[in-house]
């Protein structure tokens, strides 16, 4: 207490000898200074937002976001979303590259790239997802993609290979982790586009969702899950019950955690500007014994309802992409990993190692009918009821990912060209032991229902910010050779 009062004394009396000082500053001092200060707001206002402080969420815990900066340079894209120019002095001559479309893995062919004809090829990306602005970080490149070209389409990550791996440029979990993402289906031959994520959420990201999705301050705690329902739950949607559907759920509409999240989902995408109208709220889902879902898709048909454009071939919106987060380590055998049934089991092998040595070990040996038939027992899942041939599809036929706490798992539920993607299919997988809790952030490609505005539900394309709005940029006759 003492040396607190000290420690105000002592800065009252700094204070008072400044003020009585009899050597007055001079006007060039005050010029001098006043430059210096009109220099540094400058310098601060043009370096655009930076690392956010704690703040504290609606459930009143305490989170520290981060928002991607701004360089002065690319001041309309966040940091890590153009690639830098290396010093190559003029960077004449010519650089051959294999030019793909948006998301695609397939190449449209060879281009020998110049710096007369560079910006002919339209906006490009690496397969870090960076744009690609100049001839001469285009020559650092073997492979570049082009960007979305249709009205109401986004960049898409390029599956390149099953197993590839890369560090998303510009994004760090909470704790500066790098978050990498991985390839576990590259959307070709009739498969979805499936990415892990690796490093995507902090620990105690994932126990704020929930401690909030049982706090009884929030009006969208745990309820039976609901499905087929564009509707929210204060639009009606929570009457919308399944019985292809068993968990419970809750949403996170209003926490500082959820928007963070929600933010960095955005720029994982590669979106570089955090719209709310084209996010639903976050949705926490819990699992126990016996819980499932049936396999399904995220979009909603284009005849969904006649109040909203849902074709995004036509400048409508609907679901672009799922960021699946999963917020606990389910125990080994305890079920309730993710399935896409397009997929082959045998394709684990393909993965990175650490992903591929994880799943392995998940499933290490495919259980017998026997097998199955005690974990439905323990499981207590009914008899010939549609979880049992689920299971022999997590199990014996399907690729399924297991649960890891922190990581999550990317799929779109449109292709590069904006049609639904009937591949993206998937399920969540009977919960034989334990409690798996998990979350949903849906991405639409443009506002989504009910969110558009009045009078613009029947053009959501058109609503889209101008950076995030497509280019269509026709290639030059000739410019492509094909070999």
């Amino acid at each position: 207490m003492g040396k607190a009062s000290k420690t105000r004394n002592t800065g009252r009396s700094h204070q008072a000898s400044l003020s009585s000082s009899s050597s007055p500053l001079s006007p060039p001092m005050i010029a001098a200074i006043a430059l210096v200060v009109v220099l540094a707001l400058w310098s601060f206002f043009s370096a655009g937002p930076v690392a956010t402080g704690v703040t504290t969420n609606a459930a009143g815990i305490a989170t520290l976001g981060k928002k991607p900066s701004r360089t002065g340079k690319h001041s309309d894209l966040p940091e890590g979303f153009v690639a830098e120019d290396p010093e190559l002095g003029e960077a004449q001559g010519v650089h051959t590259v294999e030019l793909f479309r948006n998301g695609g893995n397939m190449a449209l062919g060879r281009v020998n790239v110049t710096q007369d004809n560079f910006k002919s090829l339209g906006v490009v990306y690496n397969n870090r997802g960076q744009q690609v602005r100049s001839f001469a970080a285009a020559r650092m490149e073997s492979a570049l993609w082009r960007g979305p070209e249709t009205p109401g389409t986004h960049f898409m990550w390029p599956g390149v290979s099953v197993g590839h791996r890369v560090t998303v440029p510009g994004l760090k979990s909470l704790h500066d982790k790098p978050i990498e993402l991985e390839t576990l289906s590259t959307g070709n031959d009739g498969e979805p586009r499936v990415f892990y994520v690796h490093n995507f959420l902090a620990s105690e990201e994932a126990e704020d969702l929930i401690e909030w999705s049982t706090n009884p301050k929030n009006p969208y705690g745990m309820a039976p899950s609901t499905a087929g329902t564009e509707k929210a739950w204060n639009q009606g949607g929570r009457v919308s019950k399944s019985t292809s559907r068993t968990s419970m759920n809750a949403f996170d509409i209003t926490t500082q955690n959820s928007v963070n999240i929600k933010e960095r989902a955005m720029h994982l995408l590669r979106l570089p500007k955090y719209e709310e109208p084209m996010l639903d709220g976050i949705q926490i889902l819990r699992y126990t014994p016996g819980q499932a879902y049936i396999v399904h898709g995220d979009y909603f048909e284009t005849y969904q309802s006649q109040d909203h454009n849902w074709d995004p071939t036509k400048g409508g919106s609907n679901r672009f992409a799922t960021v699946f987060l999963y917020l606990n380590d389910v125990e080994i055998g305890g079920g309730g990993q993710t399935v896409f049934g397009k997929v082959p089991a045998s394709q684990t092998k393909q993965l990175f190692n650490s992903t591929r040595d994880r799943m392995m070990e998940y499933q290490s040996q495919y259980p017998t009918d026997e097998e199955i038939k005690e974990m439905v027992k323990a499981g207590e899942i009914p008899e010939g009821s549609w979880e049992v041939p689920l299971l022999n599809q997590c199990y014996k036929e399907s690729f399924s990912i297991p649960p890891r706490k922190g990581d999550a798992i990317l799929f779109y539920s449109q292709t590069p060209t904006g049609h639904l993607d009937v591949f993206s299919q998937h399920g969540a997988c009977p919960v034989v032991k334990g409690i798996k809790w998990a979350a949903n952030i849906w991405v639409w490609n443009a506002c989504r229902w009910s969110m558009c505005g009045e009078g613009n539900a029947m053009k959501p394309a058109t609503q889209l910010p101008a950076v995030m709005t497509a280019r269509n940029t026709p290639l030059p006759t000739g410019l492509i050779r094909k070999e």
